[in-house]
């Protein structure tokens, strides 16, 4: 019964960082969007910025992905 329990909070917590590495990437398209559709008139340190926190945010999805892939190693 221990496993199972066990092997319960290991796929709840690898959903969740799956999840959150979904947000991650959606949230870079958002910003890319966001780069395309104001970035007339824009000085382009404005637009380099958008542009760094979109690689950050898909960084930050592909990382969160890996540990996701990483906590599903620990089922026993």
């Amino acid at each position: 019964m221990e496993r199972l329990v066990h092997n319960e909070r290991v796929k709840l917590s690898a959903t969740w960082f799956n999840s959150l590495s979904v947000a991650c990437i959606i949230a870079g398209f958002v910003t890319m969007g966001i780069v395309m559709m104001s970035s007339e008139g824009r000085e382009p340190f404005v637009i380099i910025t958008f542009l760094f926190m979109q690689i950050a945010l898909y960084s930050a999805g592909v990382c969160f992905r890996m540990v996701a892939n990483y906590w599903l190693i620990r089922l026993r």
